[in-house]
């Protein structure tokens, strides 16, 4: 026993296989993890140049629809005006018929008074005077 002095020797090496080992898996799963990202971004980024096209196609036809719905909208207001105008007309019409027949009345008023003012002048039987149609 005279190799031994009563010294502790205490080894600080670490033994750093494990953690090479671990640490090499968790890069690669980190690697696989980037790829199967990078490979859904490729997948989102086609997806939606795709969808691009879709929704382009759909403002058009929004647009084309509203331009429709414009231009109906100005037929509808224009029948709605003529309507109106043919309404005014009709009314008038109707007043200058309704004037007409009353000036027609106090016309054939009139000439029954000149008929009787000439039955009146010695005559023995009216004097009719030609009306016309």
């Amino acid at each position: 026993m005279a190799d031994h002095d009563g010294s502790i020797i205490i080894d600080t090496g670490l033994d750093n296989e494990g953690f090479k080992k671990d640490s090499d898996k968790l890069l690669t799963a980190v690697e696989k993890l980037t790829q199967k990202v990078d490979a859904l971004g490729v997948g989102m980024k086609n997806s939606f140049s795709g969808l691009s096209g879709v929704l382009q196609s759909i403002a058009a036809a929004s647009q084309a629809q509203a331009a429709a719905m414009a231009q109906s909208t100005q037929q509808s207001n224009n029948a709605a005006a003529a309507q109106s105008r043919v309404g005014k007309a009709t009314s008038t019409t109707g007043q200058a018929a309704k004037t007409a027949s009353k000036e027609v009345q106090a016309l054939q008023k009139e000439l029954a008074k000149v008929e009787k003012q000439l039955f009146h002048f010695g005559r023995e039987k009216p004097c009719r005077i030609l009306r016309r149609a």
